[in-house]
């Protein structure tokens, strides 16, 4: 009887759990697919806001595409869509679609919502959240409003910011400093003054980012400009230092190419005069020895004494 109290226990508990998540499931992304901005100005990450996000412009138009996918097989062979909306965590609806559309079973509609953003709507001080709401007719008339309920998810969508014009030229300029450092850190120059340099800039760097963190982009908008500027100094020293090297490594190299010429010249002439010495030796020699030749024929042809 205990064991048949403990199975009854965990089979309560089992559905217990079960009537808890059907209302969860219900809202899953099952219906609505993947949705999609288009004509932003960012798409990554942003310390300041600390999360990954969709960036807009202020006074721009937002641009969103939501794919709906029927797949409520109960409700028969169709079902009618007769609102998309989407509404941000400050309750602000951005658009409301109303028209009817059809869509029979299995099939995908695609919702097109345009509108304005600015700061006066949603405001540049946090990165929101957001919900769709989906409302479906059956074919009996019947409405469910609120059917398909998706809201923002962290780990598949991004958050929703409206940039500052100074915002988006800081998401800018620490893109350029950040491609300089990975591609050629400081110690990678070689000459001291471009290293330097290459250093200086990641301090400004560093306190644009100080300043990020605090809100103040038109401080930071500055610092990193002036990173930018350090470094693209920092490979303009290292080119004319290269230059300057390469200068230098061709004039020794002609340099030393005129004392090979002018140590070959000498070498030249060295043996030319050990050539005439041995010559002279040469001739000498052969007077010595026609002398000689001389002195012994002389001696031959001389008479005897009687």
């Amino acid at each position: 009887m205990k064991r048949m109290g403990k199975i009854s226990t965990v089979l309560f508990a089992a559905l217990f759990a079960v009537m808890i998540l059907m209302p969860m499931v219900n809202q899953a992304h099952a219906y609505v697919l993947q949705w999609m901005w288009s004509d932003y100005v960012y798409k990554g990450y942003d310390n300041y806001y600390g999360s990954y996000i969709i960036a807009y412009l202020n006074g721009t138009t937002v641009k969103l595409k939501v794919p709906v996918y029927n797949d409520v097989s109960w409700m028969g062979p169709s079902i009618n869509i007769t609102e998309v909306s989407l509404m941000f965590d400050t309750g602000w609806v951005a658009q409301n679609l109303t028209s009817v559309v059809n869509a029979t079973l299995y099939e995908t509609k695609y919702f097109d919502f345009s509108f304005a953003i600015d700061t006066n709507k949603l405001s540049n001080l946090w990165a929101h959240t957001y919900t769709i709401y989906v409302d479906l007719q059956d074919n009996g008339g019947t409405k469910y409003d609120n059917y398909w309920v998706i809201s923002w998810n962290y780990y598949t969508s991004y958050r929703f910011v409206v940039y500052l014009p100074e915002q988006k030229d800081v998401m800018d300029l620490s893109m350029k400093y950040s491609s300089y450092y990975n591609n050629y850190p400081p110690y990678n120059f070689q000459t001291i003054g471009a290293r330097m340099l290459a250093t200086q800039a990641g301090l400004e760097a560093t306190l644009a980012q100080n300043s990020v963190n605090l809100g103040n982009f038109t401080e930071a908008k500055t610092h990193y400009q002036t990173a930018v500027s350090k470094y693209e100094e920092a490979f303009a020293a290292e080119e004319d230092k290269g230059v300057a090297i390469e200068d230098a490594e061709l004039n020794a190299t002609i340099k030393e190419g005129n004392a090979a010429e002018k140590t070959a010249d000498a070498a030249m002439l060295n043996a030319q005069g050990i050539m005439n010495q041995s010559y002279g030796y040469i001739l000498l020699g052969l007077g010595f020895l026609l002398i000689g030749v001389g002195a012994i024929l002389y001696g031959v042809k001389k008479p005897k004494a009687s």
